[in-house]
């Protein structure tokens, strides 16, 4: 029964180990606005997409989002279109990111 129940937690920590998500981060700028939203799909269209981030971020952000990458949600993210004007609006563009792992925000 023992041996039973160790099986069992090394089974039980190799599932929960495998499992990854999005860690966003960004270290090139002192400060910059930026917007990241969350869903499935295209980042842009009729896909219904919920703002997880919104505001400045500083230099050494980083921040993982639990339900993301390869088997969840992507994250979808936009920035100040100049990033050393703090005044600059956020660009048209959305960059995607949607495997596990880092998404360096740039």
């Amino acid at each position: 029964m023992r041996s039973l129940t160790i099986v069992f937690a090394v089974i039980a920590g190799l599932a929960t180990s495998s499992r990854a998500d999005i860690t966003v981060f960004m270290t090139r700028y002192d400060s910059l606005k930026v917007e990241i939203t969350r869903g499935k799909g295209v980042c842009s269209g009729g896909d219904k997409r919920t703002t997880v981030f919104s505001g400045e971020m500083k230099k050494g952000f980083r921040q993982t989002f639990t339900g993301t990458g390869d088997k969840g949600d992507n994250l979808c993210w936009r920035r100040s279109e100049d990033p050393k004007n703090p005044k600059s609006e956020l660009d048209d563009m959305s960059r995607r990111c949607s495997h596990d792992g880092d998404c360096e925000i740039r």
